[in-house]
């Protein structure tokens, strides 16, 4: 549901050396998602456990304006007002060429396609999180999300579908940047191909990411397999990513995997399952970058690199589909971090979580 504004004051909100008092459509669309939830962590070692989160928060409240002009070109701006300690930061900013549905070239920034569970939006996936594997690359590693650059995307009539871009590979930032550890490109490039047979329809596809090494900094690469089938009543998704990390600090090569089971009861209530996995090889893994909020315990004292080797997580939830914006996902997470460095145990993070969601 999106209310179209022929309004010229409304070219204001768009950061783009383009001029929008002729724009043929201005669009704008926005989503809200209260949240409420519960976190507890639990450690098994000597060290006391932290205390338990107890809270309602906004977990995204994103604002976009979309202007079109003619039948080639385009702009997108959407920010977002309920980061952090209620800062707000920049989503998606392009400007878009269109000829075909070959060729689609965005120029600005956005998400490249690194990670499958990672570029559906955060208004259709079926969980109130992703999976701790998707987090584990993509938040704490910083491959992928959202970069600045060239983006170019398209479809075949056949199904088969791609994505590739050249950008900096400092995620987030859309300034310029002169610190040599973090002057880096990346190219990153995804192909899939989707199609329905009868009652079932299928995704499946394979992506890839490599990051330069300049000034000191990580030389990474990541690769992902996926697929997604649809048959009736049932839904289900599995990832597989894994990745090759040069530091200074040692080499390790992280895999991760989850699997997301979904059953419609009807058409306003499903069921979800999904298990999900990291391995990561000795690359030590965060609490709060794998499990969004969840209370950790100051290991500080023992040192920079304390992290986990391995962790593991079991989701069981679902979604209650009230008006077709409006939904509410709600769902329990338990999941386990082991192989803490330093020897001082294991920990276990109980989440209980539920959402609303209004879209416009």
């Amino acid at each position: 549901m999106k209310n179209v504004l022929k309004l010229g004051l409304a070219a204001s909100m768009l950061c783009s050396s383009l001029s929008f008092g002729a724009a043929d459509k201005i669009t704008i669309s926005g989503r809200i998602q209260p949240t409420v939830q519960t976190i507890d962590t639990d450690y098994s070692g000597a060290q006391p456990s932290p205390h338990t989160v107890n809270e309602f928060i906004l977990r995204r409240v994103y604002l976009g304006v979309k202007a079109e002009l003619g039948t080639d070109w385009s702009t997108e701006v959407v920010s977002r007002f309920a980061g952090e300690e209620g800062e707000n930061s920049l989503e998606k900013a392009v400007v878009t060429y269109k000829k075909s549905d070959l060729v689609n070239i965005d120029f600005g920034f956005r998400k490249v396609g690194v990670g499958y569970e990672e570029t559906i939006s955060s208004a259709d996936i079926s969980t109130v999180e992703r999976s701790v594997a998707t987090r584990y690359f993509i938040n704490q590693l910083d491959l992928g999300e959202r970069l600045t650059g060239i983006h170019v995307s398209g479809s075949w009539d056949q199904g088969f579908y791609y994505q590739a871009a050249l950008s900096s590979a400092d995620q987030g930032n859309v300034t310029a940047n002169n610190d040599a550890d973090e002057n880096v490109l990346a190219i990153t490039g995804r192909l899939g191909y989707s199609a329905t047979e009868g009652e079932a329809t299928y995704d499946v596809g394979g992506y890839f990411g490599l990051f330069d090494e300049q000034g000191g900094a990580e030389d990474s690469n990541i690769w992902g397999l996926y697929g997604n089938l649809k048959y009736g009543m049932f839904d289900v998704t599995a990832e597989l990513i894994t990745a090759d990390i040069d530091s200074a600090a040692g080499d390790f090569s992280p895999t991760g995997f989850y699997l997301t089971p979904i059953f419609k009861l009807n058409d306003k209530v499903d069921l979800v399952v999904r298990y999900s996995s990291i391995d990561s090889d000795g690359g030590l893994i965060d609490i709060s970058d794998t499990s969004p909020n969840a209370p950790e315990a100051d290991l500080s004292a023992f040192g920079a690199n304390v992290g986990f080797d391995d962790a593991s997580a079991w989701y069981f939830g679902g979604n209650w589909y009230l008006e077709e914006d409006i939904k509410v996902t709600f769902g329990y997470e338990f999941a386990t971090y082991e192989g803490l460095q330093i020897g001082l145990g294991d920990a276990d993070v109980s989440s209980l979580r539920a959402r609303l969601q209004l879209l416009f």
